[in-house]
């Protein structure tokens, strides 16, 4: 794994149009935050739905408060540090890249190398899995097994802030899961995203 400071990182061996690949449609850094909002709204009503079905003192877990705000703050490295866990080499590779691009307000996971479009869908769902729907698992079991108050509460922030957060992640599974064929292999040049069927 490396790190990088800046837009996306390009490949200089890679020349994804002469070599045989395809582009699919997809919007910019800036659009896709844009179309994000709607997404990141109704993930939020649908995790604090959740939460308060799964709980019994739903008011206290959903207050915000400055811990929403750390939350936030620590959500946002661990949420790309699971992107990253979830490619190939589990971050190891060299080929795995956590970057932050402050003219875009943003931080990123980034893979360099080919990879399977399950293996992409599969990383793109991984911080909302394992950082909002697992606590929400957590939340579930306090019926049976007691859990402190504290780190309930923290659970349900953590949910539904990493759920908000990984807005971008869901727009980014629809532009592949709606574009790219089931046996292709992904790889990106920079922001963009292209694909190769005779490579599988």
């Amino acid at each position: 794994m490396r790190f990088h400071y800046g837009p996306f990182p390009e490949d200089a061996d890679f020349h994804p149009e002469a070599q045989g690949w395809h582009s699919i449609k997809e919007p910019g850094p800036l659009l896709v935050q844009v179309l994000a909002i709607p997404v990141a709204l109704v993930v939020f009503l649908s995790l604090v739905t959740a939460i308060t079905l799964l709980s019994t003192d739903s008011a206290d877990l959903l207050n915000f408060s400055w811990k929403a705000i750390i939350i936030l703050l620590a959500i946002i490295p661990v949420h790309e540090l699971v992107h990253v866990l979830s490619q190939p080499g589990f971050g190891f590779s060299q080929n795995s890249v956590i970057g932050i691009w402050p003219a875009r307000l943003a931080f990123y996971a980034h893979y360099e190398g080919p990879i399977t479009r399950a293996r992409c869908l599969a990383g793109l769902a991984a911080p909302l899995v394992v950082l909002s729907l697992f606590p929400l698992l957590i939340l579930a079991l306090n019926h049976w097994i007691p859990i402190h108050a504290g780190l309930l509460s923290s659970l349900a922030q953590v949910s539904w802030v990493n759920g908000v957060a990984a807005s971008g992640d869901l727009v980014g599974m629809l532009l592949v899961g709606f574009q790219i064929p089931r046996s292709a292999i992904i790889r990106n040049q920079g922001w963009r995203s292209y694909w190769r069927s005779d490579l599988v």
